[in-house]
């Protein structure tokens, strides 16, 4: 009786020890990351063309807010305003997008912050947030978000619709995330394994 008891435990700590689950880093990428004006930044688009990594030595810094080193940095439809260059008033689409194929999209959260000349929403696959910085401070410090919902299996769309009235737009992104991992074909055979283990010692200790 006591061998049962001690394999029940074992089988029942395999069983745990399948079921936890890790949470892995999203691969989404912040606006102008380890990159150098004028360079194209390949993860972020506008309006479906390239997006440009701004000079900050001039307009229109201030009264954008500073880059973070090279780590996080502005970009825009022009990689240098310094001589009255503008953009033209309307509606600008940053897009990027990640994969979240290995992982459970519904446990997916992004957190970051952003600023954006002039007032943007954050859209998810399509649907807007719900979040976004409305006229006031929008360029000059960064807002903070998380996105706790819309996420989908496999590629995921992020949009930063940018409202520009007018002179130059723009937008600069700090953002990270996480989500729960699948877990590895390895794992559930041990699942499986433990499961039935358990089956079988159910079934002993009835014909005990």
């Amino acid at each position: 009786m006591k061998s049962s008891y001690c394999l029940t435990g074992i089988v029942v700590l395999c069983c745990l020890f399948a079921l936890q689950v890790q949470a892995g880093p999203i691969a989404v990428s912040s606006t102008g990351a380890l990159l150098t004006s004028p360079a194209v930044d390949p993860n972020y688009t506008i309006n479906g063309g390239n997006s440009y990594v701004v000079r900050n030595d001039g307009p229109p810094f201030p009264p954008w807010v500073a880059n973070q080193s090279n780590l996080v940095q502005w970009i825009a439809p022009q990689s240098d305003y310094r001589t009255g260059q503008s953009d033209l008033a309307g509606a600008y689409t940053f897009q990027t997008t990640f994969d979240l194929t290995g992982f459970y999209p519904s446990t997916a959260v992004l957190t970051g912050e952003w600023a954006s000349d002039n007032c943007s929403q954050i859209w998810l696959n399509g649907a807007y947030t719900g979040t976004e910085i409305t006229p006031g401070a929008c360029l000059s410090a960064m807002h903070p978000f998380t996105i706790t919902s819309g996420f989908q299996a496999g590629i995921n769309t992020l949009n930063f619709v940018v409202n520009n009235t007018d002179g130059p737009t723009g937008l600069i992104v700090s953002i990270s995330g996480t989500a729960a991992e699948v877990p590895e074909p390895a794992t559930l055979t041990l699942l499986g394994c433990g499961l039935a283990g358990l089956w079988l010692l159910r079934r002993r200790n009835r014909k005990a």
